[in-house]
């Protein structure tokens, strides 16, 4: 699965500090593993989503995760809720392995929403 993290008021620098700290908060509170896109992945992934958000995507704010267990997913979302509540301008976008998407952002992260989410994610999976 491929996270991207968006926002439209942190700078390049400040939106790379959250997903370093991101990354290694999910590490350390969950089973997932998680890695940096490497660019030429990223490309292919956001080459048709030229939006106006600050940062590139193809370097800045892609991650992959994988999941161990299903209690690391739920975990996750709780790390999301913490991180919109913190940073409410933050987007992500998960993509599946299929190439289907869900946006989460601060506006729509409620409880039916991340249930909605884990739904989606765990849906041919």
């Amino acid at each position: 699965m491929e996270i991207n993290i968006n926002s439209l008021l942190l700078t390049n620098d400040e939106l790379s500090d959250l997903v370093n700290e991101m990354k290694y908060f999910i590490e350390d509170e969950t089973d997932a593993t998680v890695n940096f896109l490497k660019p030429s992945d990223a490309q292919l992934i956001n080459s048709s989503d030229k939006n106006k958000t600050k940062g590139e995507p193809i370097t800045l704010g892609a991650l992959t995760i994988t999941f161990i267990s299903s209690g690391a997913m739920v975990a996750f979302f709780e790390i999301f809720k913490t991180y919109f509540a913190r940073e409410p301008s933050l987007e992500i976008e998960i993509t599946k392995n299929d190439g289907t998407k869900i946006k989460l952002n601060a506006k729509n992260v409620d409880d039916t929403q991340i249930k909605e989410a884990f739904k989606f994610i765990n849906e041919n999976q």
